[in-house]
């Protein structure tokens, strides 16, 4: 593939956000945004809305008042500054002017930018004092750098606008739509990899890595990867050698091979909930692919215009409940941004039993945003599952709103993959 036939940001692009700002600014109330945006390695579920204010690399605090012509972006060290200047000279259009970047990403800088600004004394909305699923249940921003920033600014009115603002970015444009599609179609790709790399003598890093592999032959790097194998595994995780010191697992006849692949290009994101089953697997697991795709199905048919998410959520979860299964998470949730909409579940409380020393009170969470009405261009991950007992199967990818209903950009991992063992 030739860089002409990539998917690309315009200034138009570019323009489109930051007017989109001003107006989110003007309507909340606010004479500005302090965006706090997670550091560049964080990995799935980034939180990055900085990039989406920059078009640049992520880890920055940004500052928008909305009478100024661009952001600024406080950035943690040279770097940063060294990339924009190289990009410039390689041809790369930047979205902010070099006077925008500035060195310092603590309290100091901020409150010296604020009152350079003059915004002291201002209402200032902020997108990372809040929760973010689904690894931020208690904000982003750390803990002394806000309450330095709120100590020295007294008569500054902070307003978290997290919710809102991720709900007003979820509609994509058609240039968003289109890198979307090609980080759904990388996915696609990196999931076939992975189900011809499960082989007799394989290895869970020998199937990591054809899907990692395969991203980077495509021109982007994933963030992290999900992975798991064994005859009744419901592990939702990395693979545990990439964080325990031992050998990765060699897969073996009456596998299941799991993994959720995350795949990130131009800081747009697809998911992809691969599912194979390795030779002869257990009995249940049969029934498990029946009803995770039965929810699958109840997502294609309702998801559309000026649906509720929360109905949404409802009707996939029907399937799995009325056969008496539990959910090994939500069976879907918002993309671009990962923002607060998720399905409820419940968790897997039948894998642990009643006899149990695991606490089992807190595993489900409830639906989160059910009264948000799909809009055409907006995206979701759907990743049905179920289980039962030790048993259980997690399939979906990524889709579209449209005008008329939903457009599946991933059929190959909508479905249990078998491979056959000899």
């Amino acid at each position: 593939m030739t860089n002409e036939a990539l998917p690309t940001y315009s200034l138009a692009e570019r323009d489109r956000r930051w007017s989109m700002a001003k107006s989110f600014m003007q309507e909340q109330g606010v004479d500005a945004l302090i965006i706090f945006g997670e550091h560049e390695d964080a990995g799935p579920g980034q939180y990055a809305y900085d990039a989406w204010f920059t078009n640049d690399r992520p880890g920055a605090t940004v500052m928008f008042p909305r009478n100024a012509v661009e952001p600024y972006a406080l950035v943690p060290f040279v770097n940063f500054l060294t990339d924009h200047q190289e990009s410039s000279q390689k041809g790369d259009a930047m979205w902010l002017s070099p006077p925008s970047l500035r060195i310092g990403r603590n309290a100091e800088a901020l409150v010296e930018l604020i009152r350079e600004l003059q915004l002291e004394k201002s209402a200032i909305g902020v997108l990372g004092i809040e929760p973010a699923v689904p690894f931020h249940v208690e904000g982003t921003i750390p803990f002394l750098l806000w309450s330095k920033t709120t100590s020295q600014l007294p008569d500054a009115t902070f307003k978290s606008v997290l919710r809102p603002f991720a709900n007003a970015i979820m509609v994509q444009s058609a240039e968003e739509l289109a890198v979307v599609r090609h980080a759904a179609a990388i996915g696609e790709e990196m999931a076939k990899a992975m189900v011809a790399a499960i082989r007799p003598g394989a290895r869970e890093n020998d199937v990591f890595g054809a899907g990692m592999g395969t991203a980077i032959a495509k021109g982007t790097v994933p963030s992290w990867m999900h992975l798991n194998s064994g005859p009744g595994s419901v592990v939702w995780g990395p693979p545990r050698w990439a964080w325990r010191p031992q050998p990765p697992r060699a897969i073996q006849n009456g596998d299941l091979v799991t993994a959720e692949i995350f795949t990130n290009f131009g800081m747009r994101q697809s998911q992809h909930q691969l599912t194979a089953a390795v030779g002869n697997v257990h009995e249940d697991l049969e029934r498990c692919a029946t009803i995770a795709r039965a929810c699958y199905d109840e997502a294609l048919r309702v998801m559309g215009p000026n649906v509720r998410f929360g109905d949404v959520a409802e009707a996939m979860s029907k399937p799995v409940n009325e056969a008496g299964g539990w959910t090994k998470g939500p069976q879907l949730h918002g993309m671009n941004p990962l923002a607060p909409t998720l399905c409820g579940f419940t968790g897997p409380v039948a894998f642990f039993g009643d006899d149990t020393p695991y606490q089992k009170g807190r595993l489900g969470i409830p639906t989160m945003n059910a009264e948000l009405i799909l809009v055409p261009g907006m995206t979701f991950a759907l990743e049905p599952s179920c289980g039962f007992g030790h048993q259980a199967v997690t399939i979906g990818g990524t889709v579209i709103i449209t005008e008329t209903g939903v457009d599946e950009l991933n059929p190959f991992t909508a479905k249990l993959q078998r491979v056959a063992w000899e």
